[in-house]
């Protein structure tokens, strides 16, 4: 009686301490969005489904919470992350541009494919030429998110030419969205999205640039345009970076940093044919409220590739001085974008 009572105590020690170690095994992962609410489908759609994904890979032993708003102003989520004030976030690559000048070789212009792809091309391109090159410190890289290609967009005439824009005063995003509309002799208005619409509302600018319809949408500034150009490559794409603090994922056991990255990566660089879907409905959308979508053809289009091609060489240069062939990169890159665009 005395040996099963002892054993009996035994078996409930033994249950009772598993019970208790469970919760030290799992991780819970605060998220940190850039902006836009819990509701847009980025965050809802995206971060949330990367955030199951986690979950499932990892058997329930991590998990991710999303916060509803950033933690930090955008330009701070970098250093939020690398100082630990929360687990995970993904910011704009622009404001990375001296942490990590070798991934904006994915917003130079000309050379969109489609969101999907290009998440894909910068990964695989990340992988092969810039891994080793300390361009994250402090931090996991997790993944790489492109938004679709920036459009021009008129409040006043259709952009069919060069000279049409140059007549213009534009709202832009800073950085290459800038600098390709200034090789063209146009007035910039720079600055950030989320100021765009009382510049725009009020007619201080006549029209916006740099920006996918998707999201001219979101700021609610299509109203307002009634023309739109494309041009071939786009004149900019906006790219993200998403990632873990550095001690966050050393703490994390082999398997499940196995099970975080089986879902991250190019699988995470996969989810961005949600944003292809979406900016196909906004472009069918604006065409059925009776205004243009124009594209940039012929001696346009030529004239446009021959201003902006020289942005590519100067990243290329600049990429050399990191210790990394640009051209091979940025070759790897187009060729990687295309195919991913054609499935393989």
């Amino acid at each position: 009686m005395g040996r099963c009572r002892s054993l009996s105590l035994a078996a409930a020690a033994v249950t009772a301490a598993a019970t208790f170690a469970a919760p030290a095994t799992a991780k819970e992962l605060v998220y940190s969005i850039i902006g836009g609410g819990p509701n847009h489908p980025y965050n809802a759609q995206i971060v949330n489904g990367w955030a199951k994904d986690v979950a499932k890979a990892t058997k329930g032993r991590v998990t991710v919470k999303v916060l509803p708003s950033p933690a930090a102003p955008p330009p701070r989520l970098y250093d939020a992350v690398r100082k630990n004030i929360v687990d995970v976030a993904h910011t704009f690559n622009g404001f990375l541009q001296k942490t990590a000048p070798l991934i904006q070789v994915s917003m130079l212009p000309l050379i969109f494919t489609t969101s999907e792809a290009n998440s894909v091309a910068l990964w695989r391109t990340y992988e092969k030429f810039f891994k080793t090159k300390n361009q994250f410190p402090g931090v996991k890289l997790l993944g790489f998110a492109s938004n679709p290609g920036g459009i021009s967009c008129s409040l006043k005439g259709p952009i069919k030419s060069v000279s049409d824009i140059r007549k213009l005063k534009m709202w832009s995003l800073p950085g290459y969205s800038a600098k390709a509309l200034g090789v063209l002799g146009v007035t910039i208005v720079p600055g950030p999205a989320v100021r765009m619409y009382p510049l725009i509302s009020k007619g201080t600018v006549d029209g916006f640039t740099g920006i996918s319809m998707f999201d001219v949408q979101g700021f609610k500034v299509d109203k307002f345009a009634k023309s739109c150009t494309i041009f071939p490559g786009a004149i900019f794409t906006a790219t993200f970076s998403m990632f873990m603090n550095q001690k966050t994922w050393d703490a994390l056991s082999p398997a499940d940093q196995k099970g975080v990255m089986s879902v991250s990566g190019e699988a995470f660089a996969r989810k961005m044919s949600l944003l292809d879907e979406l900016e196909k409905k906004a472009l069918a959308t604006f065409k059925a409220e009776g205004k243009s979508i124009n594209a940039a053809e012929g001696a346009f289009a030529d004239e446009v590739r021959a201003a902006w091609t020289p942005m590519q060489a100067a990243w290329i240069a600049q990429a050399r001085k990191s210790g990394v062939d640009g051209k091979a990169a940025l070759d790897f890159y187009k060729a990687t974008a295309k195919a991913a665009a054609a499935g393989k």
